[in-house]
């Protein structure tokens, strides 16, 4: 895979960053946080096309604890 660089690509990996960050606040840990080349066929729940934030992959104990963690912060918040 060719490395690519471009304005798209430096907002995504700052917004990447915040948001690896604002996980790791509430105590998710994401490994394999990267981000995918442009992809014009690839649409994800947000139907948006380009470049893809990829979460990486987690195992089901890892799913389990921030599943866990996020609905005590959005009962405590009352989301």
């Amino acid at each position: 895979m060719e490395f690519f660089q471009s304005e798209e690509r430096t907002e995504a990996e700052d917004a990447a960053i915040k948001f690896y960050r604002a996980l790791e606040r509430i105590g998710v840990e994401l490994y394999d946080i990267h981000i995918d080349e442009p992809c014009a066929r690839c649409v994800g729940a947000s139907k948006e096309r380009g470049i893809r934030v990829a979460l990486g992959d987690l195992g089901v104990d890892d799913v389990r604890k921030y599943a866990d963690i996020i609905e005590r912060l959005t009962k405590a918040a009352k989301l």
